[in-house]
């Protein structure tokens, strides 16, 4: 009986000594570190390209508005017109003579429709002589088929040589009385012929600024915007005929020029421009 109890009391109460696993190896803890440390790099790698793909995403979707602006200069024929350091300065812009309007930041846009007339300046003008400068689209209804030249935007009088040097204009404008608001970039014009006994239809509507924006119409290409700079002869009483005041386009410039003995620009530029959305 002694021995069958001792047996039941080694099995009732065996030994539990806890198992120990055998400690890695140098190597293997070089190895297991070598691991983490590559799981660690890609994720960091991916992190950085995450955040590049996203910045750069950014970026480029504020081109459109915030964008780098390229000036181009204008070649060729367009090019000889400027001359005489006319200086034609634009909000943001500054001077736009002999140039391409941009289309970033929605200068083609702003021009057309938020700005208002341009500040215009001539170092080179005589301190004891006016001068009278004329605004025309020589382009309309498109540069392919003129038939509707010149396109009057605006013509100011007396102008004096010291408001011309020192960038601030000031005289008479010819266009201020125009009874009528008429762009050619509100309508279709294969739908309007001129009436009899005026060059261009009339629209009826509030009265216009005193300086017509340029609006090309969409779909018409480039426009030339044409300022021309004239001497303005002593004693000369200049004034647009009823018929000049009721209509914008098709003005007959090279007749109202010789009419009141305007002779050729001292100076003139340009600037070229399409319709926003082409």
């Amino acid at each position: 009986m002694l021995q069958w109890s001792k047996i039941a009391i080694r099995i009732k109460r065996p030994r539990n000594k806890s198992r120990r696993l055998p400690l890695p190896s140098c190597s293997c803890k070089k190895s297991l570190w070598k691991v983490r440390m590559k799981l660690l790099v890609a994720v960091v790698l991916v992190a950085g390209l995450a955040g590049i793909a996203a910045w750069g995403g950014e970026a480029f979707a504020g081109d459109e508005h915030v964008g780098t602006c390229v000036f181009e200069k204008l070649t060729g024929q367009d090019y000889k017109f400027c001359r005489g350091d006319l200086e034609v300065f634009y909000p943001e812009l500054g001077d736009v003579g002999c140039t391409y309007i941009p289309k970033c930041n929605q200068y083609r846009k702003r021009i057309s429709k938020d700005w208002h007339n341009p500040k215009i300046a001539y170092p080179q003008a005589d301190k004891n002589k006016k001068y009278v400068l004329i605004m025309v689209d020589p382009d309309a209804p498109n540069r392919a088929n003129p038939k509707y030249r010149f396109w009057r935007h605006w013509v100011v009088i007396n102008i004096k040589g010291t408001d011309l040097r020192a960038g601030k204009l000031r005289g008479h404008v010819l266009t201020e009385n125009t009874s009528t608001v008429f762009s050619y970039f509100n309508l279709s014009l294969r739908y309007w012929e001129p009436q009899p006994g005026s060059c261009w239809p009339v629209q009826q509507g509030p009265e216009s600024e005193d300086y017509g924006r340029p609006t090309p119409p969409s779909q018409s290409g480039y426009h030339r915007y044409q300022f021309r700079l004239y001497e303005q002869p002593a004693h000369e009483a200049i004034s647009l005929s009823p018929e000049e005041e009721a209509s914008l386009g098709s003005w007959p410039l090279e007749r109202f020029i010789e009419q009141f003995r305007l002779g050729s620009p001292v100076a003139s530029t340009q600037f070229l421009t399409q319709h926003h959305s082409d």
